[in-house]
Order: structure tokens, then C-alpha cells, then sequence
């Protein structure tokens, strides 16, 4: 599943085989990702999850 948002989008890999499941969260602006993640994990309840943060892009 990919969900294009105002600048920023979320992509969902599912591996049901695996039980696994993987998020992409991309933010621009003044768009929060860390809220973004809590809801996801508040809302999928894995057992362990971790989380990776890339910075990138254009900065002022």
C-alpha cells in the first residue's frame, strides 16, 4: 500500500509469511513524523518494532 499525502507520503510492506510488516514514513514541512509513528504502533500493537530516521534533503 503506498498513500501519496501533502508533501510527504506512507508506504506499508506487509509479510504475513514473515509476520512482519514495515513502514515507511517520508515527511516535509512542518509535517510530524514521530506522531505519525506513535499512531501506527498504536494502532498495529507489535510486539517489538524499531525505528530507523533518515534525515535528507534540502535545509534551510
Amino acid at each position: 500500500m503506498f498513500a501519496l499525502l501533502k508533501e510527504s507520503h506512507l508506504s506499508i510492506h506487509t509479510y504475513p509469511e514473515h509476520q512482519s510488516i514495515f513502514l515507511d514514513v517520508f515527511t516535509c514541512g512542518n509535517a510530524d513524523s514521530k506522531k505519525v509513528v506513535e499512531k501506527l504502533t498504536d494502532y498495529y500493537q507489535p510486539d517489538s518494532f524499531s525505528l530507523q530516521t533518515i534525515e535528507r534533503g534540502v535545509r534551510k
